[in-house]
Formats: structure tokens, C-alpha cells, sequence
């Protein structure tokens, strides 16, 4: 069996051309995912300092309703959110 150089040097050009085109393929497709990825709506803030608000639900009069809700307002001002 007779192998010539010639063959062996465009096999491991093949070789070489096939890794450097999965690794473009590859990066680009990293690229595209990033681009296209749906945002975090639960990733951690900036600074870290969250805050979560969690009350139970109770039955609300409606006189005492304007004053909830402004106090709510108000309280989500103050935080920032």
C-alpha cells in the first residue's frame, strides 16, 4: 500500500479545515443564541438589594381601599421598583 505525501498533507488540510469551520460555526451560533435568548425576568438586580413584597390576601372595604392603595403607591415609590 502506498501512501503519498501529497495525499497525507491534503487529508490533514481536510482535518484542519473541518475543526476551524466547527469552531466558526460554533462561535457564531453562540452569537445568535445570545441575540435571541429570552430575558431573565428573575435575575438578581444591579446592585443586590432587592426587596420582595409579599402580603396575604384580606378582604378590603371600600373606604378603606383609597388609603391601601395609596399607601402601596407610596411604599413603591420609596423602593424604587
Amino acid at each position: 500500500m502506498i501512501i503519498s505525501v501529497r495525499q497525507l498533507s491534503r487529508f490533514f488540510r481536510m482535518v484542519i479545515f473541518t475543526v476551524i469551520f466547527s469552531f466558526i460555526c460554533f462561535k457564531v451560533l453562540m452569537i445568535v443564541q445570545e441575540m435571541i435568548q429570552p430575558t431573565n425576568k428573575y435575575k438578581e438586580p444591579v446592585g443586590g438589594d432587592a426587596v420582595k413584597v409579599d402580603a396575604r390576601y384580606e378582604e378590603v372595604l371600600p373606604e378603606r381601599s383609597y388609603q391601601e392603595w395609596f399607601d402601596r403607591l407610596s411604599q413603591f415609590y420609596e423602593i424604587g421598583e
